[in-house]
C-alpha cells in the first residue's frame, strides 16, 4: 500500500516538487463521493469531470521541473460509444494466430472493432503534429 497515494495531496506535490517516480498511473474515482463527483468519464457520470481530471494532470505535470522527461498518456478501456467517422475494416483483416472460436460461431478473429482513443503528451512530441490514425 505504499505506493498508492491520494491524487490531490501526493501527485500535485511531487509534480512541484519535482520528485516524481519513473512511472505514475493515476486511477479516477469511479464512484461519486460525499463531496465529490466521479471523473471516471463513463455513464452516468458527467464526463467533465474526467476531462477535468485530465486538465489538472496535465497542469501538473507541464509546471513540474520534471517535465522536460516526461510522457503523459491518456489510455481509455473503450471507444465510449461516441460517433467515429472511420467505420472498421470488415474485409482483408488477417487473423493473428489462425485461432477459430468454439461451435457454433466458430468465429475466426478476422475483423477489428472500433477505434480507441489515446493522447500522448509530452514536451518530446512537436507542436501541431497530432494525429487521427485509422
Amino acid at each position: 500500500m505504499k505506493n498508492f497515494h491520494q491524487f490531490d495531496l501526493h501527485f500535485k506535490m511531487h509534480c512541484k516538487e519535482g520528485k516524481l517516480p519513473n512511472y505514475v498511473v493515476i486511477e479516477q474515482r469511479f464512484f461519486d463521493l460525499l463531496s465529490l463527483p466521479a471523473n471516471d468519464d463513463h455513464p452516468s457520470h458527467d464526463i467533465s469531470e474526467g476531462q477535468n481530471l485530465v486538465k489538472e494532470v496535465y497542469e501538473a505535470l507541464s509546471a513540474s521541473p520534471q517535465w522536460k522527461e516526461i510522457l503523459f498518456l491518456v489510455v481509455y478501456d473503450e471507444h465510449g460509444g461516441f460517433y467515429d467517422h472511420v467505420p472498421p475494416p470488415k474485409i482483408g483483416v488477417p487473423s493473428p494466430d489462425d485461432i477459430i472460436g468454439p461451435a457454433p460461431y466458430n468465429y475466426k478473429f478476422d475483423s477489428l472493432g472500433v477505434r480507441v482513443p489515446a493522447i500522448l503528451i509530452s514536451p518530446w512530441i512537436e507542436r501541431g503534429t497530432g494525429k487521427c490514425l485509422s
